[in-house]
C-alpha cells in the first residue's frame, strides 16, 4: 500500500509538471475577488505562488484522519501558478481566488482549534483565499505571511512552508 501511494503521489506530480509547463488549451485567464481590505496580487496574478512543502500538521478536537497517514504527510509539495493548483492530492485547474482579510479567532474557532496552537498571532490578520476550479471543485487556504500556508482537510490542518 505504501508503494501504491508513493507512486500515485509521484504520478500526481508528474501529471501536475506536465500541466503546468506544458501547452494548456483551456487556459483562461485568471479572476481574483478581493471581498475585504487590501491584497497586493503578485505578477502571475495569484495571492501566492511556487513550491509549497508540508513540514508539519496540527489536529483539531474534531480531526477525522488517521495519524499513521498524517506522518506521511510531512514533505508533501504542493504547486501554485495561475494555470493549476496541486494541493493535498487535488488538483484545480484555470483557477480563480477569492480574498478575504479576517481575524486568527474568527476563522479558526469554528474547527475548535486556538490560532495560537497553530503558531499564529491573534493581534495579526490572516488572508483566507477560496480557490475554484474550472470543474467547481474548491477548498481554502490561509496565507499567514509571505513564507507560510495553512489548508485544512477532515479537522487537520496542515502547515506549509515555501519552498
Amino acid at each position: 500500500m505504501k508503494k501504491f501511494l508513493q507512486f500515485f503521489c509521484l504520478l500526481c506530480i508528474l501529471i501536475s509538471f506536465l500541466n503546468i509547463f506544458g501547452p494548456n488549451p483551456f487556459q483562461n485567464k485568471t479572476k481574483n475577488i478581493v471581498l475585504q481590505g487590501d491584497l497586493k496580487i503578485n505578477q502571475e496574478g495569484v495571492p501566492f505562488s511556487g513550491c509549497w512543502v508540508i513540514t508539519d500538521y496540527k489536529m483539531s478536537d474534531l480531526y477525522s484522519l488517521d495519524t499513521r497517514e498524517l506522518k506521511k504527510t510531512l514533505g508533501t509539495t504542493a504547486i501554485v501558478n495561475k494555470n493549476n493548483v496541486l494541493l493535498l492530492g487535488n488538483v484545480y485547474k484555470n483557477p480563480y481566488f477569492k480574498t478575504k482579510i479576517v481575524k486568527p479567532e474568527e476563522y479558526f474557532n469554528k474547527y475548535n482549534i486556538s490560532p495560537s496552537d497553530l503558531g499564529i498571532d491573534n493581534n495579526k490578520k490572516v488572508k483566507v483565499i477560496d480557490i475554484i476550479g474550472k470543474n467547481n471543485s474548491s477548498t481554502q487556504v490561509v496565507k499567514i505571511d509571505e513564507n507560510t500556508l495553512i489548508t485544512q482537510l477532515g479537522g487537520t490542518f496542515f502547515i506549509y512552508n515555501k519552498k
